[in-house]
């Protein structure tokens, strides 16, 4: 009977491997990297795995174009996510992130746009360009605080984005880096941020809600422009302004 038991166990914990057939690795000086993903599976838990649990790279455009897949367990160590490792990924709905995630690459998940589930673990350091770009139904409402760098249109189009926190260690709002958030309606600027180049809040047409750090030195082309609801903004006396960074409705008083 005992032996029963343990043949059954056995069977059952070994039912959670993925047939290897289905995906690609390879080892580069010693750090395995998920190189492509070749299976139709809809869920994948990848730390069940006894391969896959020792990834650490999700690599360039591993999952690209991916339509089936709908929710992902990435393993514990898994540092860094690749140029395009997610992009397009029509179904994504859910991604729960390794605690270990220093950088999500360029175009990381660009235009996955049922995501609705991600929560940035605190060690992320680094979001590149168009990293979330038109991920529609993607809420989030803080950033990591050891972020340091957020790409050009890093989260462009991300509509379900309602309120804003950006964390101290962010010095620069990249181009266009929160375009056409639609719904963003409350932004909270750190102090030690330093730049918000053109476009970086552009067509965020119900942004009501602002504050501008004293750390601030400039403010680039259209940065604001479309944020009709953008009333009135207190801004510190030496911000360098580009022409039309705000609409004209607006009033700026400077202190």
């Amino acid at each position: 009977m005992l032996f029963l038991i343990c043949c059954i166990t056995s069977i059952q914990l070994s039912s959670q491997n993925i047939d290897s057939s289905h995906y690609e690795i390879e080892h580069n000086e010693g750090v395995i990297v998920l190189k492509k993903w070749k299976g139709n599976e809809s869920h994948i838990d990848m730390a069940s795995d006894d391969v896959l649990r020792n990834v650490k790279i999700i690599g360039e455009r591993a999952f690209e174009f991916n339509d089936k897949l709908k929710e992902i367990k990435l393993p514990t160590g898994v540092t860094e996510i690749g140029v395009g490792a997610f992009n397009r990924c029509s179904s994504l709905e859910t991604i729960s992130l390794s605690d270990s995630l220093i950088s999500i690459k360029s175009s990381g998940f660009n235009m996955c746009e049922n995501l609705r589930h991600i929560q940035f673990p605190e060690g992320l350091t680094y979001i590149g360009d168009w990293a979330f770009w038109k991920c529609t139904k993607m809420t989030i409402s803080k950033l990591p605080s050891k972020l340091k760098y957020i790409g050009k249109l890093a989260f462009t189009l991300c509509e379900n984005i309602e309120s804003l926190e950006i964390p101290r260690s962010i010095s620069c709002i990249n181009i266009k880096t929160f375009s056409l958030c639609k719904r963003l309606k409350h932004v909270t600027l750190p102090e030690g941020l330093k730049r918000i180049e053109d476009g970086g809040f552009v067509g965020c047409e119900n942004l009501c809600e602002i504050n501008f750090p004293q750390s601030l030195e400039f403010i680039g082309y259209r940065s604001f422009w479309k944020c009709e609801k953008l009333k009135h903004i207190l801004l510190p006396y030496h911000v360098t302004i580009v022409d039309e960074s705000f609409p004209i409705s607006c009033n700026i008083i400077r202190e």
